[in-house]
């Protein structure tokens, strides 16, 4: 069997398991545009000038993010908010990859209420203190944590490439990976504040996990087929010394089992569980619509013209 029947096979049962269908959805145009122009307001740079590329391209990602796994929310202001949240962090971890003393020095301006370097840091961390417009004190406070935790997961990332990981290191893969992808935070969008925080705390745990791992076998394809080795499945698969292939079946298995922890244990709060239910297909649905994952290229994606 070819990798990319593989991984067919292995996408295809972890979907079925969950009951997830792969579907795309088009893009919000006036969504978009919307974001666009809240992010020129802001001052993210709309135009790229020498040495500093253009925001607007990265606002893509998350309007379709917004759109998908978020489209329950009914503040439209929150939505943007994580449109332009995500945006930035994926410009941060793109344009900054070889600056590892931009994303270092961001959490410590941000703190002492210092200007920041650039001026995609200095709207996002505007943006960043807009999060209790948002979302609950409690809530809000695990989502600037998080943001903080990947800004220096982002310096550690590329300030340390490459690095051996030394043989009784068995942890330290996930330990950045769980840096890296700012799950809590995103775990955390999906509740708006009127669904109190006790409905959902204990789900969190499951709930990260599925938001890491499914994104690392969705993205898996991806990765494969453009070269990248410094990922999550490359680097565990390296330090086990097993295939791939073997690492991302095991992976697919833990996003299924994180799949039904969450949902069995979000069933005692209605609203929380069909925000779950919303968040968590449509988390499948962003990936299968950004073209930036290629899932068309191996799967069979529907397209959802409803939402």
């Amino acid at each position: 069997m070819s990798m990319n029947q593989e991984i067919r096979r292995i996408v295809n049962h972890l979907l079925d398991r969950c009951d997830l269908p792969l579907e795309s959805t088009p893009i919000d145009e006036e969504f978009f545009q919307t974001c666009v122009e809240d992010a020129a307001a802001r001052g993210f740079p709309m135009e790229a000038s020498p040495g500093v590329p253009s925001f607007r391209p990265f606002i893509m990602c998350g309007v379709f993010v917004a759109c998908t796994a978020y489209g329950h929310l009914e503040s439209l202001s929150t939505r943007m908010y994580i449109a332009l949240y995500t945006s930035s962090v994926t410009y941060v971890d793109d344009v900054y990859n070889n600056q590892p003393n931009l994303p270092k020095a961001f959490c410590h301006n941000f703190i002492m209420h210092l200007p920041q370097e650039t001026s995609v840091l200095r709207a996002f961390d505007q943006l960043l203190r807009e999060t209790w417009r948002h979302f609950d004190g409690v809530q809000a406070n695990f989502i600037i944590a998080s943001s903080m935790y990947y800004m220096n997961a982002v310096a550690i990332e590329h300030g340390i490439r490459p690095l051996e990981i030394t043989p009784h290191a068995d942890k330290f893969p996930l330990f950045l990976r769980g840096l890296s992808g700012i799950a809590c935070a995103y775990c955390l969008f999906t509740f708006p504040m009127e669904i109190h925080l006790n409905s959902y705390i204990q789900a969190m745990p499951s709930m990260i996990d599925y938001i890491n791992h499914m994104n690392d076998v969705l993205s898996f394809y991806k990765e494969e087929a453009n070269g990248e080795d410094y990922n999550y499945i490359s680097i565990m698969s390296k330090h086990r010394g097993v295939r791939k292939i073997e690492t991302l079946e095991q992976l697919a298995n833990l996003v299924a089992s994180s799949y039904e922890a969450a949902n069995n244990t979000l069933r005692t709060s209605s609203a929380a569980h069909v925000a779950w239910g919303r968040f968590a297909q449509g988390y499948v649905s962003y990936h299968a619509s950004y073209a930036r994952y290629r899932l068309h290229e191996v799967l069979q994606v529907t397209q959802n013209l409803t939402s």
